[in-house]
């Protein structure tokens, strides 16, 4: 593995297991500040029980996880909004977890909703009372309000019509590249991850295990529709993929 910089997390022979059940074995990868690193793989591989022992959600069994940036956030599939809480309160409920006073996180909070698309007269209303494409914005302005210096995805786009889809994830390019976010990403969208990644990690099966790392060099901000559309087709069509995905089409 390349030197570390200050900020990174690590796993290092990282396995773990569910009862007699093996889920993953030996994860080895690092993420640096300002990379983006997603985990692709068929369901069942572990992707979802990967984030969470690299988040501390689940507790480390075997090998290690070294997380040294200063604060991290998280966004699952399911927005997760507190419903008793409207939609300004749920996206600056972390600032007064940090004890920020109730004038400054609010207008933080009303700055980052309307930067994701929200609405002053949506800031009012309850999670039952939004869309789901509404709570998922409020959900990602949730976790960036923060500011935290690593950001765990857990297939935030996956529910999302792709017109939203397209949206948000153009809203994370440009905060990536403004905040130098570092992330950690699950998804089954190849294409997604072409779009978003530095470095995809090939997730196997029974159990969990990487088999092959791609790199993209060329910087998010620069990946036009094209380019993303090309490194997929590319991907689709190595031998790799078809195996670990059982791809039977031909190319």
């Amino acid at each position: 593995m390349a030197e570390l910089t200050d900020s990174y997390l690590q796993a290092t022979e990282l396995s773990h297991s569910f009862g007699p059940t093996e889920i993953l074995r030996d994860i080895n990868f690092q993420l640096e500040k300002g990379k983006v690193v997603s985990v692709v793989g068929p369901s069942g591989g572990g992707k979802t029980t990967l984030l969470h022992l690299c988040a501390g959600l689940l507790d480390v069994e075997k090998g290690s996880v070294n997380n040294t940036f200063n604060s991290f956030a998280f966004t699952f599939q399911d927005p997760r909004l507190l419903p008793w809480q409207t939609a300004l309160d749920n996206i600056a409920f972390g600032l007064k977890a940090q004890g920020m006073g109730k004038q400054q996180r609010k207008q933080l909070a009303i700055d980052i909703a309307l930067q994701f698309g929200l609405e002053h007269n949506d800031l009012s209303k309850f999670p039952k009372d939004l869309s789901g494409g509404m709570r998922q914005r409020v959900s990602f302005a949730r976790a960036l309000v923060i500011k935290p210096e690593l950001l765990f995805l857990d297939e935030p786009f996956s529910a999302l019509d792709i017109g939203l889809k397209q949206e948000l994830q153009q809203i994370l390019i440009q905060y990536v590249c403004q905040q130098n976010t570092a992330i950690l990403f699950i998804t089954h969208d190849l294409m997604e991850a072409v779009k978003l990644s530095d470095q995809i990690l090939l997730l196997a099966t029974d159990p969990g295990r990487i088999v092959y790392t791609f790199i993209i060099d060329t910087p998010i901000e620069q990946r036009s529709d094209q380019f993303i559309y090309n490194e997929t087709v590319k991907l689709l069509a190595h031998p790799v993929i078809i195996e670990t995905f059982e791809l039977s089409v031909s190319l």
